[in-house]
């Protein structure tokens, strides 16, 4: 009985730190860059306004190719609500895109962009990538 106590308490816990963490969506959270050296604050606002400005250039898109990243989840983080999880992602993958003449240069982009996000080891090897990068290279020939 105490061990069940026990175990609910700890889900309680960590329900309410997702709750905590996820509590606004990658849209609409503002970077904490409070604590950070100001060339870093500063590449992270950078950042968060090029993801801004693609987002809002072509949001069919961004919106298309958040999507495929969601339903791949080459990371393990869709718990099924939380369907802007890869929103970051989208917006740093979609620019690079027109530099790729091929599905094969978007897997690199992908992963590249990928690793930069998580890291090497949980952004895992390349072949992770691959059908995530030809549904995206699809998504990009349609685009035009």
């Amino acid at each position: 009985m105490k061990l069940i106590a026990i175990t609910v308490a700890i889900a309680a816990l960590i329900l309410v730190g997702v709750f905590v963490l996820k509590g606004k969506s990658a849209k609409d959270a503002q970077p904490n860059t409070a604590g950070f050296p100001p060339d870093v604050a500063a590449r992270i606002e950078e950042e968060r306004a090029a993801r801004q400005e693609v987002q809002t250039t072509d949001p069919q898109f961004f919106a298309a190719v958040s999507k495929v990243m969601f339903e791949h989840d080459p990371i393990a983080i869709n718990f099924g609500t939380n369907t802007d999880e890869y929103d970051p992602e989208a917006g740093t993958v979609i620019p690079r895109l027109q530099t790729c003449t091929s599905a094969d240069d978007v897997v690199t982009v992908v992963h590249e962009e990928f690793q930069r996000w998580f890291g090497k080891d949980d952004a895992g090897d390349r072949g992770r990538y691959i059908k995530l990068a030809n549904d995206i290279w699809a998504l990009w020939q349609q685009r035009g």
